[in-house]
């Protein structure tokens, strides 16, 4: 009896698993972006870019409630995908 419960049991669950991966599946291709979203805006990222030229890093990241670390990555996703990074020049 334990037995066909456990394999009851097991069933379900793997039912349960095929169904949120095919909702998964769905709301990927209907573009709905999963996950927990970004606490700096672009609007954050581009305040916290001009305050860090007279703060420090961790300063600017106490601003806006988040890690200097995680501050730091905003800049960088936004320094890359802008091409506006530094570069230096041959000479």
């Amino acid at each position: 009896m334990d037995e066909l419960l456990f394999y009851l049991l097991e069933f379900v669950e793997d039912l349960r698993k095929e169904k949120q991966a095919v909702g998964i599946h769905r709301a990927k291709q209907k573009g709905v972006k999963l996950g927990r979203p970004s606490k700096l805006t672009l609007n954050k990222v581009l305040k916290a870019i001009n305050l860090k030229r007279y703060n420090t890093s961790e300063q600017v990241a106490n601003r806006f409630g988040v890690g200097r670390s995680t501050l730091l990555r905003h800049i960088a996703k936004y320094n890359s995908s802008n091409n506006t990074g530094k570069t230096k020049k041959a000479g």
